[in-house]
C-alpha cells in the first residue's frame, strides 16, 4: 500500500486551496464540498476511508474544472471521473492519509 498524506493545502493553476475535514458538510446532503470564495475544500470526516478518499478526488476535480475548463465539465462528469480516478488508484494500492487536515468544528 502505498500512502499520500494529503497536505493542508492545494495548488491549481495560481491558485491555494485549504482542505479540511468538516462533518457540517452532511448536513447539507454531501459528502465534501468546495467554497471558491473562501478557498476552501472542506471533506466530510464520519464516511468510510473509500468515500473520504473518492470525495477528495471529486472537489479537487472541480477545482481543476474551474481553473483550466471555466465551467465547462457538469457534475455528472465529475462524478464519472472522480469515481473512475479513484479506483485507478485504489487498484494500484494508492490511499490517501487524512490525518493531518484541520478538523473544523461548528
Amino acid at each position: 500500500m502505498i500512502t499520500v498524506k494529503l497536505p493542508n493545502k492545494i495548488q491549481v493553476g495560481g491558485h491555494w486551496y485549504k482542505l479540511v475535514l468538516d462533518s457540517r458538510v452532511k448536513d447539507f446532503g454531501q459528502r465534501a464540498d468546495i467554497n471558491y470564495e473562501k478557498q476552501r475544500i472542506s471533506i466530510n470526516p464520519n464516511q468510510p476511508q473509500s468515500q473520504k478518499e473518492e470525495s477528495f478526488l471529486h472537489e479537487a476535480l472541480h477545482f481543476v474544472e474551474q481553473v483550466y475548463c471555466r465551467g465547462d465539465v457538469d457534475e455528472a462528469e465529475i462524478d464519472s471521473l472522480s469515481q473512475g480516478i479513484w479506483q485507478v488508484l485504489a487498484q494500484l494500492g494508492i490511499e490517501f492519509d487524512f490525518s493531518g487536515l484541520e478538523i473544523v468544528e461548528a
